[in-house]
């Protein structure tokens, strides 16, 4: 069977911000198209981890990043 998932997401980014963390489980052999948006002038990247510890919120397994478009988009 297909796997259809689509998620629209807003939030807010300040000065104090230094990151945010939006988790999403995507199934072994199947492909996504991740993408992040904005309408402010402003320089943000899109990173993809393999792994989270939620008991010290640290991420790890990086694989694929997006750092210079608007939008950030990444393909897998």
């Amino acid at each position: 069977t297909e796997f259809v998932f689509e998620d629209k997401l807003s939030g807010h980014v300040s000065q104090t911000d230094a990151s945010d963390i939006y988790a999403v489980v995507i199934p072994e052999n199947y492909f996504a198209n991740i993408t992040l948006d904005w309408d402010a002038n402003a320089d943000l990247d899109l990173h993809l981890y393999t792994d989270f510890d939620a008991e010290t919120e640290t991420l790890s397994g990086m694989f694929a990043y997006s750092w210079f478009d608007q939008p950030e988009y990444i393909y897998i």
